[in-house]
């Protein structure tokens, strides 16, 4: 069996500045450092994990990473040098966010909604139990989150389509609220508020935190397949 692979840069300092994370696919986590004073400069170093299986998500709370895993969450509390379990051992791990409040949410493949309140302690259900792909979270300035889903039917020759859900209360409780005839794969909002959606073949664009929507896209070649959506600061 294969092992995870993590890749860390070299000789973290002062002068130099973590600016994001990616999971690639076959399950790597890569981290991208700017050097500073050296010009279009990147290191890299192999770093091995203490488990057997593919990651699938990553998050950060302040000082701790939290990856999401084939068999379960892991976190460290020291750069990836060392990890420990962090709960729902066995499910994969498709989805991690941490809200402004500090809830952890984890989505597991066709297994439902996790939240943590604790750090990744214990764990609770909070809906979407069975049969349902969670593609995407996201919360605005006002503390409202978003979450995109699909339900699926074992019978079903396509997903039965979910549209976009929201929370007010971290996760707690969840309200099908919009594009319910759409099946929405990625969740962005821009610095000014605006929350854009986009399905295989379509964007839509929302000014009113989802109440109502307009399609967007402009420029974008017509039915070309959208597998997500990011805003670059």
């Amino acid at each position: 069996m294969k092992t995870a692979t993590l890749l860390k840069p070299l000789s973290l300092n002062k002068n130099q500045k973590t600016k994001g994370f990616r999971v690639g696919l076959l399950g790597i986590l890569f981290i991208t450092v700017f050097h500073i004073g050296c010009k279009n400069e990147t290191k890299w170093e192999k770093m091995p994990a203490p488990f057997a299986s593919s990651i699938r998500s990553f998050a950060d709370k302040g000082n701790i990473w939290y990856v999401g895993t084939s068999s379960g969450i892991y976190q460290s509390a020291d750069s990836g040098n060392s990890w420990q379990e962090s709960g729902l051992k066995g499910k994969v791990v498709d989805n991690i966010f941490v809200t402004a409040s500090g809830s952890i949410l984890a989505g597991i493949y066709r297994s439902g909604l996790y939240q943590s309140n604790d750090n990744g302690k214990s764990w609770t259900s909070v809906g979407f139990a069975q049969n349902v792909y969670l593609y995407s979270i996201v919360q605005n300035k006002q503390g409202k989150l978003f979450l995109s889903a699909s339900f699926v039917s074992e019978d079903a020759p396509k997903n039965t389509k979910a549209g976009i859900f929201t929370s007010n209360d971290n996760g707690t409780w969840w309200q099908q609220t919009s594009l319910t005839d759409a099946d929405i794969i990625s969740l962005c909002l821009t610095e000014k508020g605006i929350l854009i959606a986009s399905s295989i073949s379509k964007t839509y664009l929302s000014k009113d935190a989802g109440k109502t929507w307009q399609i967007g896209g402009k420029g974008l070649p017509r039915n070309l397949p959208i597998s997500a959506i990011k805003l670059i600061k």
